[in-house]
């Protein structure tokens, strides 16, 4: 995060995202529509999962 940052990702974590979501609009869509499930009333993480090494969107 950073001002004027944003946008779709490059390098690693391009392919990470490629890999693990099929893409980046496919990413934003599932991180939005995991948003919009905890409206205001929780948090929507994307961490890191070393096992079974993929990235994966939590919500609480």
């Amino acid at each position: 995060m950073k001002p004027n940052g944003g946008g779709q990702a490059t390098g690693k974590a391009a392919e990470r995202l490629d890999k693990d979501f099929h893409g980046f609009e496919p990413f934003k869509k599932q991180l939005s529509t995991a948003k919009a499930a905890v409206e205001e009333s929780g948090w929507t993480l994307l961490c890191w999962s070393p096992v079974p090494k993929a990235g994966d969107i939590d919500c609480r």
